[in-house]
């Protein structure tokens, strides 16, 4: 079974950058699936 988030961290002069990670449940193991400033792509 997996989980996924979505998060969002201060970086290196105050940008905000938006974390996508997903989760496997059972092993309980963290993927990043992707790191980008901006999540709409405009």
């Amino acid at each position: 079974m997996l989980a996924c988030d979505l998060l969002t961290v201060e970086g290196i002069g105050l940008t905000r950058l938006y974390v996508l990670f997903v989760i496997e449940l059972e092993r309980r193991r963290v993927h990043l699936a992707g790191i980008t400033a901006h999540p709409t792509g405009v």
